[in-house]
């Protein structure tokens, strides 16, 4: 037993783990839960520092003596929520279910409607946030997401409209704005929802620019990244042999969760999520240095994904959305990995990043000059990417996937070295799968030709 207070201890896992030391914090972290230190509520902390370096067995033995000592309801939720960023819906509501009837509030109800969102089951979501909003009628996160479902009714409308934005900061202001936007974009009222959209990304914008966010800092980044991996260069060890994913590179809201979706539904392959493993498995590396010990990357990789319950004997599909940035090291490391580029009418995909409200990762997605920069930089990153893979750089249009599904999937499935099943055209009628991105409603319908020509204004 260590000589350091419990709280001593946590301040030590806190340290490695902003210092990037993932060693240091997993070896603090595992001695604080073998000696089950009672820290109480600060083992949520733990939680998240483990998360954020991509330790999820470690966060949730942390989790389980979060609830096994400080049960409150708080926690519950808390614990829910990060069972629902890891994919595992069955988990987070198992959580949330443990919480006694008569003890669940608005925050309860709201995560239960995101929940029951994301696996497709929008009436009872529906429902949820309704009580939700009974029980707290200014959580805006909760106007968003109903109105994300269905538009408003005109009761519902008028205690919205009731609601003075300028009194909250500039994130509530743009969930209210964008609240806004999805009930008129549901009614068809297309100029109401466009004059809201404004109001909205005026206020992320400023929220971004108020956090930091340097887009500049960003393309430097990824010009360096070009620079180390100006070839690529084979890894010798065999380990990694058995491993041949699928790395789905597109833009955001260019169809990558759709063509994720696709592929899953047949056997050949798991996983299909945004794992943004790459960024954690290199940690304290960074992606743009020299000299990177690609071997520990690698060997880091394949724990985290292990930890997510993945067989890696199927091929592993993974969507993240910076793999743009990643693209040269994983092509290195695992010599059998494929990377599908995907890609969607110009004007129609930042129509769409524009359009749309982002939780976290797309900081560049509510001002047009930074759109256009952020997409130049993108495709000069592919393009360089593309040069160097030969065959196993697979190109396919998201115009041409959704018009000619079966000519488009049989010709990929063939350059993957998998046999084609039909049945993966009603990938929307899954039942066993979470989507947790804003493509959510798209990916349980039928494939359709609805999104193309759909941009309201010029970039």
């Amino acid at each position: 037993m260590s000589a350091l207070s419990p709280i001593e201890q946590a301040k030590k896992a806190a340290n490695c783990a902003h210092q990037h030391d993932r060693q240091g914090f997993k070896s603090t972290l595992s001695e604080m839960l073998k000696d089950q230190l009672a820290l109480g509520v600060n083992w949520f902390p733990m939680a998240q520092f483990a998360s954020v370096l991509g330790e999820i067995n470690l966060a949730k033995q942390a989790l389980d003596l979060l609830l096994s000592q400080s049960p409150q309801l708080g926690h519950f939720i808390q614990a829910a929520g990060m069972y629902a960023e890891w994919g595992d819906v069955n988990n987070a509501e198992s959580i949330l279910n443990k919480v006694p009837e008569a003890q669940r509030d608005n925050r309860w109800y709201h995560l239960n409607g995101v929940l029951l969102s994301q696996k497709g089951e929008l009436q009872p979501a529906v429902e949820a946030f309704s009580v939700a909003l009974q029980k707290a009628p200014l959580s805006m996160p909760t106007w968003m997401s109903l109105a994300k479902i269905q538009p408003l009714s005109e009761p519902q409308l008028a205690q919205l409209k009731a609601v003075n934005p300028e009194h909250f900061d500039l994130l509530t202001q743009a969930q209210f704005y964008t609240t806004l936007v999805e009930h008129h974009e549901g009614k068809g009222e297309k100029d109401l929802a466009d004059s809201h959209l404004e109001q909205a990304n005026q206020r992320m914008a400023s929220m971004y620019a108020n956090n930091g966010f340097s887009m500049s800092a960003q393309l430097s980044d990824n010009l360096k990244i070009k620079q180390v991996f100006s070839s690529l260069t084979s890894q010798s060890n065999s380990q990694y042999e058995h491993y041949a994913p699928v790395f789905i590179v597109g833009l955001p809201r260019s169809g990558t969760t759709l063509l994720a979706r696709i592929l899953t539904s047949h056997s050949d392959f798991d996983g299909g999520h945004e794992y943004a493993l790459s960024r954690k498995a290199l940690l304290p590396q960074e992606i743009h240095q020299d000299n990177l010990d690609k071997a520990r990357f690698a060997d880091q990789y394949l724990d985290l994904l292990a930890q997510r319950g993945l067989d890696t004997k199927l091929r592993i599909v993974d969507k993240t959305v910076d793999l743009h940035r990643y693209v040269g090291l994983l092509a290195e490391v695992f010599p059998k990995a494929k990377f599908i580029f995907i890609d969607r009418d110009e004007q129609d995909n930042k129509w769409s990043c524009y359009r749309n409200f982002f939780a976290t990762g797309v900081p560049w997605s509510y001002k047009v000059e930074e759109i256009n920069d952020y997409f130049d930089n993108f495709y000069q990153m592919t393009s360089h990417w593309k040069s160097l893979l030969g065959e196993r750089g697979i190109s396919i249009s998201y115009e041409d996937l959704v018009r000619e599904p079966q000519e488009v999937l049989e010709s990929l499935f063939e350059a993957l070295g998998v046999e084609f099943d039909d049945s993966v055209l009603s990938f929307y009628q899954r039942k066993d799968d979470l989507v947790n991105t804003v493509s959510f409603k798209q990916v349980r319908s039928p494939l359709n030709d609805n999104s193309i020509n759909s941009a309201r204004r010029n970039f």
